[in-house]
């Protein structure tokens, strides 16, 4: 039986056109069946349902509420991986082979986290649902390099996702099943 994996977009509809969310639903379409956009507004639900399988408004008070419901609602449409995008922070960096990449790590790993130059987490892949993931502060610092100490994760589990190929502060921390 094929794997069913799934890519969230979160678009924040009131800074990002259209035509940009437009741009990167056919980069990713090639790359994996199901895309969900979820957006700021009920008119940017609206707008992207023409464009992938699933349009849902973001809701939460918190980035990692909000986050953790996208997760959730993938996870109760038995999606086995599945990987949200901050498409906000993205846009202009994304290729499908790094979608192509962390959907790879999730054949093996149960979690996969890249980070932007500044350290901000713009991709979260998951196999199944973790919610615990949600109760640690660690998945969505902003801050630098002394978060790889903290709690119970290791420099040995990190991988380089390469987000941002010139910058050396992407990675991937992979979790074994």
């Amino acid at each position: 039986m094929e794997r069913k994996e799934l890519v969230m977009v979160f678009w924040n509809d009131l800074k990002l056109s259209f035509e940009q969310l437009e741009a990167i639903i056919k980069l990713l379409k090639p790359v994996v069946s199901e895309i969900f956009v979820f957006s700021k507004t009920e008119e940017g639900r609206l707008a992207a349902q023409c464009l992938c399988h699933g349009s849902y408004v973001q809701f939460g008070d918190t980035f990692p509420e909000k986050v953790h419901n996208a997760f959730l609602k993938a996870y109760m449409k038995n999606f086995d991986n599945t990987i949200f995008i901050d498409y906000t922070e993205v846009s202009l960096t994304l290729n499908p082979r790094i979608i192509r990449e962390a959907f790879s790590f999730l054949e093996e790993k149960k979690l996969v986290v890249g980070r932007n130059e500044v350290n901000r987490m713009v991709l979260l892949g998951m196999a199944g649902f973790l919610p615990h993931v949600f109760e640690e502060k660690f998945y969505f610092e902003i801050l630098g390099e002394p978060i790889l100490e903290e709690g119970s994760f290791k420099k040995k589990n990190i991988v380089e996702l390469g987000i941002f190929p010139d910058k050396r502060t992407s990675f991937v921390y992979s979790f074994k099943k």
